[in-house]
């Protein structure tokens, strides 16, 4: 029996799913909603208890990773808390905006004093993620099985490339050909996930050994590919993006400002990826399952052994479930914004203001990303949830296949 055929029989036993989920800011939010879904109603009216073996995560999809992977035997307790966390964050507590600090980020700073500058402090997340996750458990579910592995995607600033922190019990083998992208086998500490949500100009670098590492959203914000190197068999991922199916031509034409801008090159930075990765996981489960029926398994095999060689993994038909908004979050985050900044009564409230009138309705992605606020949150908490339970039937087969 060759050495792939082995893999075929083990994978026959048990397959591996794995939960990949994306980077987004505020708009996270919606990513809780449908975990709340997964380990409530959805296993009251299955039976069936969400299972995930490799947690993949980045930005802020990367902090619920880690608390996933943290009380992942746990979750149906647990998905409140997560829950009230984000019903907690406030713009006030969060978010404290630091006007001074505005030319330094653009022009930078000649003090030898070491400054980590931003638009925003982010004291008081660096502290939820610290206190909020049991990190000891995270390793003690790796050691004992429960879980495959852990990794979390940053953006190594000086290179650009994409690091991906992974912690496994395994030991991974190298990443051949992919000259953006490398790993580190480590045990996930906070620091790895502060990192990977440090929104460029908006959330402060972090220095990780001597080394600064910021949102790994910037190349690769749903990681679909190294989900798979990793051995999932099967792909649940959320993503933070409503698309639309044809631009509206009712739409009003806006001279893009600076916030405008913003907002788009987000989007393309940190959401519009996913598409991309799921077209052509789509592509190639289609030449696996069409390639397999001119040939015989044992060529098949012989082929796939030189893809692994050339590689460093083998091709195999991946089953996916994506879900993604119903309604456009911009809008949502628009609207909830009206209402916060109606009396600009403090700072933020009235740099909210500002953000609203050079927004226009429609195209509101800037202030989706940075708008923390417990009505919004909510919001989107209930707008993921029924999103996922509409796909309840898909999600159903998704785990009993």
């Amino acid at each position: 029996m060759g050495q792939l055929a082995k893999k075929k029989l083990e994978e026959k036993e048990k397959k591996r799913v794995a939960i990949v989920l994306s980077g987004g800011g505020a708009r996270g939010a919606y990513e809780v909603g449908v975990l709340k879904y997964l380990f409530t109603d959805f296993q009251k009216e299955t039976g069936i208890f969400p299972e995930f073996h490799i947690l993949c995560g980045t930005s802020v999809g990367a902090i619920h990773i880690a608390f996933l992977a943290s009380y992942i035997t746990r979750m149906t307790e647990n998905i409140r808390l997560l829950e009230a966390i984000w019903r907690g964050l406030t713009m006030d507590a969060f978010m404290k905006l630091d006007i001074l600090s505005i030319p330094k980020i653009f022009f930078g700073s000649r003090s030898r004093r070491k400054e980590n500058i931003a638009l925003f402090d982010v004291g008081f997340l660096n502290e939820v993620i610290s206190k909020g996750i049991n990190w000891g458990l995270i390793r003690r579910n790796i050691l004992e099985g429960i879980l495959h592995s852990v990794c979390i995607f940053t953006t190594h600033i000086s290179s650009g490339m994409t690091v991906a922190f992974i912690d496994s019990a395994e030991i991974i083998s190298e990443w051949k050909r992919d000259p953006f992208m490398t790993f580190k086998q480590v045990a996930i500490r906070p620091e790895y996930v502060i990192a990977s949500a440090a929104i460029p100009v908006i959330f402060p670098a972090v220095n990780i050994d001597g080394e600064w590492y910021c949102d790994g959203g910037l190349r690769l914000n749903t990681p679909l590919s190294p989900a798979i190197r990793l051995g999932a068999d099967k792909i649940f991922s959320v993503v933070l993006r409503y698309y639309e199916p044809s631009i509206k031509k009712e739409r009003e034409e806006v001279y893009p400002n600076f916030f405008y801008l913003v907002g788009k090159i987000f989007n393309a930075l940190f959401i519009d990826r996913v598409a991309y990765d799921l077209s052509r996981l789509e592509v190639i489960n289609h030449l696996i399952s069409t390639t397999k029926k001119f040939i015989s398994d044992e060529e098949f095999e012989k082929i796939n052994q030189e893809i692994f060689n050339f590689r460093g993994y083998y091709l195999k038909c991946v089953d996916t479930v994506l879900v993604k908004p119903s309604e456009d979050i911009a809008k949502v985050a628009y609207e909830s914004a009206k209402k916060y900044a109606r009396f600009p009564s403090t700072k933020n409230k009235a740099f909210v203001k500002l953000l609203l009138e050079l927004s226009p309705k429609v195209d509101s992605d800037f202030i989706s990303y940075i708008f923390f606020d417990p009505s919004y949150s909510l919001e989107l908490i209930e707008l993921g949830y029924s999103d996922a339970k509409k796909m309840a039937d898909e999600i159903y087969n998704f785990f009993v296949s």
